[in-house]
């Protein structure tokens, strides 16, 4: 999201001094003193986040003094601009950005609360960046549903899309990590550090991932009733919340409309060996007894390879034959 301006300061050498504008022009001033030139670096401190860089003698052989880094979306007139700045939805709840939860290439994440306390996710993209419409109607169709295993658009804002001037998307808010991260946090970024045995054993246990499926399976067929189909519902789309050990299905720009289905390959085995780990089969490496490992590696791949009718169908499997006769 960044976007830099380099601006140099040049020693007095001449009548005329230069103040070079890489990012955009280059503007000439006459008699423009050192003083001055302090004056304006001050008055733009404040305006615009900067970086002082000195340079040596060798990198510089012209002489100029400062390169001031000049970062736009930190320009603290914007900042003011976003703080005053308010959401509000069709049932009339306001909404103002808060605490920013993460970056990415589109835009940035926001923690917006309401007067009462109560708190959503605002994604507001980067200038020049469009929504995808594709995702936008998914989420729409998904939010009708109100899955507690889905990411839903936030309740009263499902039509907005401009927020602060730019475009938006407000959904609930989800307190957790992509579900991949328990893998990699407990050593295991790839099958090569499976196969060298450095996976901490006993970091989850068997009741948690017969959960975690279960819940899958509850929002698959949740996608199913918003009359979608989403097969890329890999551990790196899901969210996961430690404290009420909640998954949340998330990413739905891919998903279409080949109702039933029953996805299945994000239950099989991973692609490659160097790839990060992300299917659902790699999480049996975490557990600490052999016998529930192979159950559960069993398990999905009973997934991966059954076709079923429906997702419901998958649903009613798991909880009526494989879960409830397991431990």
């Amino acid at each position: 999201l960044k976007h830099h301006c380099l601006c140099s300061l040049a020693h007095k050498s001449s009548s005329t001094h230069k103040i070079h504008l890489f990012s955009s022009s280059i503007l000439t001033m006459t008699s423009f003193s050192k003083t001055v030139a302090a004056r304006l670096a001050l008055f733009v401190a404040p305006a615009v986040a900067f970086r002082s860089v000195m340079n040596d003698s060798n990198s510089d052989p012209h002489g100029y003094g400062a390169l001031l880094e000049l970062d736009d979306f930190y320009n603290a007139s914007l900042e003011l601009e976003l703080q005053k700045c308010v959401i509000t939805g069709s049932n009339g709840r306001r909404l103002k950005l808060g605490q920013e939860l993460g970056r990415g290439a589109e835009g940035i994440v926001y923690k917006s609360g309401d007067a009462d306390g109560n708190y959503a996710a605002v994604k507001l993209l980067k200038p020049g960046v469009k929504l995808d419409g594709q995702e936008v109607r998914n989420l729409q169709k998904l939010s009708v549903v109100r899955s507690k295993h889905i990411n839903n658009l936030e309740e009263g804002f499902e039509r907005v899309q401009q927020c602060c001037g730019r475009p938006c998307l407000v959904t609930e808010l989800i307190t957790g990590k992509d579900a991949a991260k328990m893998l990699w946090d407990n050593g295991l970024r790839t099958m090569k550090d499976v196969r060298a045995g450095r996976g901490r054993k006993g970091a989850l246990s068997y009741k948690l991932l017969r959960s975690l499926v279960l819940q899958a399976f509850a929002a698959f067929r949740d996608t199913e009733k918003a009359g979608l189909c989403n097969g890329d519902q890999h551990l790196r789309n899901v969210m996961y919340e430690e404290e009420t050990e909640r998954i949340v299905f998330i990413d739905f720009g891919h998903a279409n409309s080949y109702v039933p289905c029953s996805p299945s390959s994000p239950f099989g085995k991973e692609y490659s060996d160097a790839t990060s780990l992300q299917q659902w089969s790699s999480l049996a490496y975490l557990l600490a007894d052999p016998a529930e490992q192979r159950e559960y590696l069993t398990l999905c791949d009973h997934i991966a390879k059954h076709k079923y009718r429906s997702s419901q169908a998958l649903l009613d499997e798991g909880v009526n034959e494989h879960f409830l006769h397991l431990h």
